[in-house]
């Protein structure tokens, strides 16, 4: 492959590493938002439930039991939902996470394979000019 080619590589890899740095952030952000709202629900669910037992310890009629108790149910299940979704949030931030890592890690290997690449052909061009210049010396040597 040419120096050229690698080039491209490394351009394209470190657009691709972009990307996913900028898909990392965003589900990181996604998944913080999600938890603090999960975080909110669970307390006003908490909340919720203690007024509901200081409401019936107070003797509260029946029927506004059972709708204070239907509204909690309502309210748990839903904080329980949120947490699951909060769950996946998080499994993506990091699997997003991983993969702006993997890719921060393969330029890193690209660029050190180019610079040695680079080493070699300048090491390999200086030989050649030395055994060039050795040669003219020696050829010069024999003329008389």
């Amino acid at each position: 492959m040419s120096h050229k080619a690698f080039e491209l590589m490394l351009k394209l890899m470190e657009m691709r590493k972009d990307r996913s740095v900028t898909k990392s952030r965003k589900a990181q952000a996604d998944f913080l938002s999600s938890k603090n709202i999960s975080d909110q629900l669970q307390t006003y669910a908490a909340e919720y439930d203690n007024q509901w037992v200081r409401s019936a310890q107070q003797g509260d009629t029946a029927m506004m039991l059972h709708t204070s108790a239907a509204f909690g149910q309502n309210l748990n299940a839903t904080a329980a939902t949120q947490r699951a979704e909060t769950r996946a949030l998080e499994k993506t931030s990091q699997r997003a996470l991983q993969q702006a890592l993997q890719d921060s890690q393969r330029i890193k290997v690209l660029q050190d394979y180019i610079a040695r690449r680079k080493a070699l052909t300048r090491k390999a061009m200086e030989v050649r000019e030395q055994r060039q210049l050795e040669d003219d010396l020696n050829g010069r040597a024999r003329e008389p």
